[in-house]
């Protein structure tokens, strides 16, 4: 896991795929597997008190793409509601936020789906649910990877 930047840890983060004391535990290993760690990384190790806000902000510092792709993001809630059985109503309003409330010309797509998924989930979750699990699919693997870049 050495290879992994803090963009791919920050994006995991942020999206929800991994948790904090996941990315204490990536730096402690980090450490170990280096005579001369980057201050930064120690930081990190240590922040066990730190909130998540405070931990995504260390990262932030140090990575050039502070925003996970849509591919990305994408990814992520589809190993949330496909591998790891988070409750939609939990992964919706991330996915609505990210897409419908950003006023985006170029994901027109994703908008239009979100809105049938929030809809069906409003009326009939199960239904909801299904629809979303055929939309997110498509991103499985995508996120699968963005994890085992994180976890590995």
């Amino acid at each position: 896991m050495t290879s992994v930047d803090p963009h791919h840890l920050l994006a995991a983060l942020q999206l929800g795929v991994i948790g904090r004391d996941d990315v204490i535990a990536w730096a402690d290993r980090r450490i170990g597997e280096t005579d001369d760690p980057p201050y930064w990384l120690i930081e990190v190790s240590t922040a066990s008190r730190a909130s998540r806000i405070d931990l995504e902000s260390m990262l932030r510092e140090h990575t050039s793409e502070p925003e996970p792709s849509d591919q990305e993001f994408l990814g992520a809630m589809s190993v949330r509601l496909l591998d790891l059985s988070h409750p939609l109503k939990d992964i919706l309003p991330t996915m609505y936020e990210r897409f419908c409330l950003s006023n985006r010309k170029d994901a027109r797509d994703e908008v239009g789906m979100i809105y049938l998924i929030d809809d069906e989930f409003d009326w009939d979750p199960g239904r909801g649910v299904a629809t979303a699990k055929e939309f997110l699919e498509p991103y499985l693997e995508r996120g699968r990877s963005l994890v085992e870049e994180t976890k590995s």
